[in-house]
């Protein structure tokens, strides 16, 4: 019995955890500067992603550049998303 109380105890810790890292997170992404130019080619790293605000985009929304999945050889993808 003393095991599974244990267990409890184990997985309660593990909830406050992620909940404290997600609020983290949550908080970093907020606190992602805006550009007004694109960073030059190769500077981002596969996955990266930069938000930019340099009028290609409708009122309201800014642009999200995603970094290449293989330098030199991939293109970079980008979207307008919703101003955070």
């Amino acid at each position: 019995m003393r095991d599974g109380h244990a267990f409890v105890e184990g997985t309660n810790a593990m909830r406050r955890a992620l909940l404290i890292l997600s609020v983290i997170l949550v908080a970093c992404e907020a606190n992602t500067p805006i550009l007004t130019t694109a960073p030059p080619p190769g500077t981002l790293r596969a996955g990266q992603r930069a938000l930019v605000d340099d009028g290609t985009c409708p009122a309201g929304q800014v642009r999200e550049v995603t970094g290449a999945q293989f330098v030199g050889t991939g293109t970079r993808q980008s979207r307008c998303i919703p101003r955070p």
